[in-house]
């Protein structure tokens, strides 16, 4: 993992075929991302904590040639490590606006939430803090969520909410455990921590993830525009969603 994106930055992008810009479409309604998609994609990942900004601008750089040149079916998956990679290259601005409209239109993805925590984590620690609640609060699988966890620990115990940094703390070392992965150096400093063994309890955790999930999913309209209406009911669409009904005047 650590050797791929190195690679891909020498191959450069002449050292792919026409063909490789193309999607494919398998059984049924599957398609298949175009070859350079998947290589970009999985390249940025394993990019992100390597310490080298030249191959993060060249990554940039690539994703932004795939998405204008390849047949990419879901570009919602090149926001989401481009806007990482910017984040590490100090782009907050970009980063930010590359990944709030997949927000907006996704707004139960844990992962782009996680995203946004990490791009607010130096100019708003709290406000980052409820996003990464807010991440932990629609996240289903706890084996992917495992560096959330981490994470809202980490930023809780800058803000000094540290009971709520030793429960964050105690759930990813409970994960780990469970699925029996090594402790991260990382995850052993934060239990070997000074405010770790001082900390209390969580009283309830999930009203104060809750309360900071709410905080959070206001912020994100906090700059769209203010239209007057009626809330007229919710209702069950065919898909079986729930939906509200609402009338602007």
């Amino acid at each position: 993992e650590s050797f791929l994106p190195g690679y891909v930055k020498w191959a450069g992008l002449s050292s792919y075929r026409s063909e490789d810009y193309d999607s494919n479409k398998g059984d049924g309604d599957r398609v298949f991302d175009p070859l350079i998609e998947d290589v970009v994609r999985k390249s940025a990942k394993w990019s992100i904590d390597q310490d080298d900004a030249e191959l993060h601008k060249f990554l940039v750089s690539m994703i932004d040639h795939v998405l204008e040149r390849a047949d990419v079916q879901r570009p919602q998956w090149l926001h989401y490590p481009k806007a990482l990679l910017l984040e590490r290259l100090g782009r907050l601005e970009e980063a930010e606006s590359m990944i709030l409209p997949v927000i907006r239109s996704k707004p139960k993805e844990f992962w782009a939430w996680h995203a946004l925590a990490k791009i607010k984590e130096q100019s708003d620690p709290k406000l980052s803090l409820s996003y990464y609640a807010k991440s932990c609060e629609c996240c289903l699988d706890e084996k992917f969520g495992v560096r959330v966890y981490e994470n809202l620990g980490r930023v809780a115990a800058n803000v000094g909410k540290v009971d709520l940094a030793k429960w964050a703390t105690d759930r990813t070392a409970e994960i780990h455990t469970k699925q029996d992965w090594r402790f991260k150096q990382s995850l052993r400093d934060m239990l070997e921590s000074d405010w770790y063994a001082s900390a209390p309890d969580l009283a309830n955790p999930q009203l104060e993830i809750d309360a900071l999930a709410e905080l959070a999913s206001r912020g994100l309209y906090a700059g769209s525009p203010v239209h007057p209406g009626n809330y007229l009911g919710t209702f069950t669409a065919k898909n079986g969603k729930e939906r509200s009904k609402i009338s602007v005047n």
